[in-house]
Order: structure tokens, then sequence, then C-alpha cells
């Protein structure tokens, strides 16, 4: 890898300025990595991507120095299923994204391990084998997939980090591994502690082999450990907590992988500044550091709700109106 020692940091970001509005917004707030949609995360139609525009998205992750950029394949997509008409319609919504992908320079797609809809875990695995062999033979050069691991709710695969390994096992060893700290939290794996921390990057060593994990989704968490939830919280405002998450973000087992916010992004961009300044501080161990930053954050939430309750308008900033 070559995003640096301590790893690169970014964060997903929506595309109402398109692909290459969403490398400068994420790289004004500070990040160098980003994590985009190729399109409508909640829908099959895929919209032909203008030349220009994809172009454009090149050059600017260039000029800014944001690498990697990660696709986020849509959300609709489940590559375990077993119905056929789905199937089909989550293979060519994973090629799409892989298209995308090799069309805007992205390195990465990321897919949902996806749900075996009640067939079973080998039943599953099986569908997701077929299916990203299917989709992989006309995946387009120097783009990986990784399988990103779930929260373990109902039927849905990869729940745990054994249940990773046991499904990246029937799979191409190129397919690589995205982790996402709130879906292990879910999932049962103690974040919280520094020895929770261990165990839990020794699982997955066993499981899966660190050096198959490419990209690190780091998001803190509303929900309790074990719940098999998934509910992103920024970071330092769920119960993971900032001791667990800079320990994990800090440990040698991860040096140079990018960690990628899923968190809910700031409507002013000043804030998200400080978002990204606090995770840096993370990055580099600096828990107090970060602490202040969210201290500070918090100060400023506190004082406009105190203005907006004295009966001071808050407007004309909409963004908290």
């Amino acid at each position: 890898m070559n995003e640096g020692a301590r790893g690169r940091l970014g964060r997903h970001v929506g595309l109402p300025a398109g692909f290459a509005g969403a490398v400068r917004e994420a790289h004004a707030a500070g990040y160098d990595a980003v994590q985009v949609f190729p399109g409508n995360p909640k829908g099959w139609h895929h919209a032909v991507l203008a030349p220009d525009a994809a172009a454009a998205a090149r050059e600017e992750a260039a000029a800014l120095d944001v690498a990697p950029i990660v696709i986020h394949a849509p959300y609709i997509i489940n590559i375990a299923s077993p119905d056929a008409d789905l199937a089909a319609k989550s293979a060519r919504g994973l090629a799409n994204a892989l298209d995308r992908a090799g069309e805007i320079g992205a390195r990465y797609v990321v897919v949902h391990a996806g749900s075996h809809k009640g067939r079973g875990e080998e039943d599953g695995i099986s569908c997701v084998a077929g299916l990203v062999e299917r989709v992989l033979a006309a995946a387009p050069a120097g783009v990986e997939l990784l399988i990103e691991n779930s929260a373990g709710a109902g039927n849905m695969l990869a729940g745990s980090p054994a249940a990773l390994g046991r499904l990246l096992a029937a799979l191409p060893p190129a397919v690589g591994a995205c982790v996402d700290t709130a879906h292990l939290w879910g999932g049962g794996s103690d974040l919280a502690e520094k020895d929770g921390v261990e165990r839990t990057l020794e699982e997955l060593e066993q499981a899966v082999g660190l050096a198959r994990v490419r990209v690190i989704h780091l998001n803190d968490s509303t929900v309790p450990r074990g719940s098999h939830r998934d509910v992103h919280a920024r970071l330092g405002e769920g119960v993971i907590g900032l001791p667990g998450l800079t320990y994990w973000m800090t440990h040698p087992a991860l040096r140079g992988h990018p960690n990628i916010l899923e968190t809910p992004l700031e409507h002013e961009p000043a804030r998200e500044a400080l978002r990204c300044a606090m995770a840096r501080r993370l990055l580099e161990g600096d828990i107090e550091g970060a602490t202040h930053v969210l201290a500070d954050l918090h100060s400023e939430e506190a004082g406009l709700q105190t203005e907006v309750n004295d009966g001071e308008s808050a407007l004309p900033n909409p963004h908290y109106a």
C-alpha cells in the first residue's frame, strides 16, 4: 500500500456536485481519501457518465492527491440472494459499480455480503461465489472488489470475523475485505477496550488475514455491543468511544490502511473540518487533543441551541433551522 505510514483518512461524500465535486468537498475538509456511491444507492437505474465528468473526477483526485477513491455499491444489491431475478439485478448493479470505478479512477468497490434469505450460510456463500465469479470476469483492470462485514442481523452473511473468513475463503484471493468498526461492534466484537481490540484483530488475522483487509470503515455506534444492529455515530459520540477507536486506529497491524468515515456529514464546512482534524489527532494517538476538539464542537452546538431556546433566530443559517 502507498497510503502512508498511518494510512489515508477519508469520508463518504454525496454526489450533488458530481464525482469531481465530491473529491473537492472531501479535500476542502482536510481528508485525503473519499468514498462515494456510483449513483443512486437505493435504485437500480444506472446513469451513463459523460466522459468529461469521468475525466474531471480523475484529474481532480490527482491534482488534490485524494486517494484512494472508494465506491460503495448500492444498498439494494444482495449478492447472496437465492432469488434468480434479484441475483441478476444485483450482478448488474455490482458490475455497474465496478465499471463506474474504472471510469473515475476508483481503486476499490465495497459491497455488503448480503442475505441468504433463510437458505443458510453455505447456500448464501455459494450464491456469492457464483455471482462474483461472473461479474469479475468482465470487471475493469485495476479495480479491487471488497466484501464488507455485517453486524450479523437476521440472515446476513459475514456477521463476525469468522463468518467473514468463511465467505472470503470461497472467493478468489484478489477479492479483499472492508472492515466496518460499527458492524464489528454490532456483531459482538469489543472495540471499546484495548484487550478487546487485540482479540478482534487476532480473530481477523486468523479468519481473514489482515493483508486481505484493504479498507477500514471507521464509525462509532449508538447501539449495544452484540445487538446485531448497525447504527453509525460520529467518533466519540457513541458507545465504542475515543479510547477504543484510538487503539484500533493506531494499532501496528492496521498501519497503512485507509480509514473512511461513514458518520453523519456536518452541514457546515468548518465543523466538518474540525471533525477531520479530530480524527487525525486520533490517528496520531492524541486522545486528549481529539477530546478538546470534540468538546469545542459540542460547546458550539450548545451555544447555538441556547440562542434558539432564548428566541434568537439561528437563521439565516439554513443548516440549523
